[in-house]
């Protein structure tokens, strides 16, 4: 049992301590260790931090020499329920080509069935749980093991980006670029069994929307171009690990420390207008002020900070970007509906219960104009930044300035 399986220096904490974990099976929490009376905003308070994201915890796993990890799920440590993982679509998993081999048993297991494996190994998980929210927890010896056999198709898959630019007008800028994005892909097929057919999962919301928005977007810019060039982006393989934009960063169109933002589009609003706008994320860089500029130009109130209690600005195509140094965040939709607001909050809730299911279809009786004015506040934001005269900053102690930073440096350094 290794706690959350965490080491974060900044933090003091070290889930780890030096015990060798080489070819063992760590169970582990999901989510951070949780804040105290004491530290109401360690591991972010009630936020969640990149720490708690699943990612993390089998890269952290990889590096100790871990032979796999089973992260304990329960509907309050992820915020999404456990019939995600039943319907059997997770069951592939996907990596770029180039990238080094991930662990070789990785996923997750329900709470009823890690408690029944914490009895059988003598320990007691209510203890175990305790210890683990304390900087003294170490690594608990479960004396189980595990025996499998692991049958694996290795199968290659061509997958695209696609990508258009509006060239600036000014000849200096236009060297530089805002990226707005969006992902095209959604969860494929699920073969039906015995006898059943197979079941298509369309992502109506997640996100054809956003890709139908970017489409349109980008036929407004060309119309109007801007000092800086736009590019336009539409990235594959968001579902299985943000992917298609890590592969863009990875070879980007244009050099990274010339890239001013980027501005990504997941999920948009079907409900209808809102007299609000979302833009969490973007109080990390000047784009939140700049955002915020335009959200008063337009007569929006900017929706009421929320703690990011399921790690949203880690789980979208912006955070390959802001991995990289680039400002960047999803401009959100807004919550203050202008037309039954009652009804219209019920009808938007309800998409929970399609999020990543089947039932994720197009409506044809969505009010598609909160859509159109979540793309044209992304695209207004844009403009500014392609015609302002500074590129944006992160906020001073935010650690992917300092990646941003280090890319200036050898920018110039050559």
């Amino acid at each position: 049992f290794g706690g959350y399986g965490t080491v974060a220096l900044e933090e003091n904490w070290d889930d780890f301590k030096g015990v060798d974990v080489k070819g063992k099976i760590l169970l582990l929490l999901a989510n951070d260790p949780q804040p105290t009376a004491s530290e109401a905003e360690r591991f972010g308070g009630k936020a969640l931090t990149y720490y708690g994201r699943s990612s993390y915890k089998y890269e952290q796993a990889k590096r100790m020499g871990a032979a796999g990890v089973l992260i304990v799920h329960t509907d309050a440590s992820t915020s999404y329920g456990w019939s995600l993982f039943q319907n059997g679509i997770y069951s592939e998993r996907f990596q770029l080509q180039n990238d080094s081999a991930g662990l070789p048993f990785q996923g997750w297991i329900n709470e009823a069935a890690a408690k029944k494996l914490i009895a059988a190994s003598g320990q007691d998980w209510n203890s175990l749980l305790a210890r683990a929210e304390t900087r003294d927890f170490r690594i608990t010896p479960l004396n189980l093991k595990v025996e499998g056999a692991s049958r694996a198709v290795v199968r290659k898959i061509d997958q695209y980006n696609i990508a258009a630019v509006v060239p600036g007008t000014d000849p200096q800028l236009k060297n530089e670029v805002v990226i707005y994005s969006a992902h095209w892909d959604h969860l494929g097929i699920k073969k039906g069994k015995n006898g059943q057919p197979d079941v298509i999962f369309n992502g109506a919301v997640d996100n054809a929307s956003g890709t139908a928005a970017l489409l349109a977007m980008a036929k407004a810019a060309v119309q109007a171009p801007t000092k800086r060039s736009q590019l336009f982006l539409w990235v594959a393989a968001e579902e299985q690990g943000l992917l298609g934009s890590a592969a863009y960063v990875a070879q980007p169109l244009w050099p990274l420390h010339k890239t001013a933002a980027n501005l990504n589009l997941d999920t948009m609003n079907f409900v209808g207008r809102t007299s609000d706008i979302s833009l969490a994320g973007s109080e990390r860089s000047d784009l939140g002020q700049l955002a915020q500029a335009l959200a008063k130009e337009s007569n929006l109130n900017v929706a009421a900070p929320r703690p990011d209690t399921g790690g949203y600005y880690f789980r979208s195509d912006h955070f390959s970007f802001a991995k990289a140094g680039i400002p960047a965040f999803s401009v959100g939709k807004g919550r203050e509906y202008l037309i039954d607001p009652k009804a219209s909050q019920q009808k938007g809730a309800a998409y929970g219960q399609r999020y990543h299911q089947s039932s994720d279809k197009y409506d044809p009786n969505w009010d598609l104009s909160g859509m159109v004015q979540q793309a044209q506040f992304a695209l207004d934001l844009g403009r500014k930044i392609a015609n302002g005269s500074n590129l944006p900053n992160w906020k001073a102690g935010d650690p992917f300035g300092l990646i941003r930073a280090k890319t200036l440096q050898q920018a110039q350094a050559k």
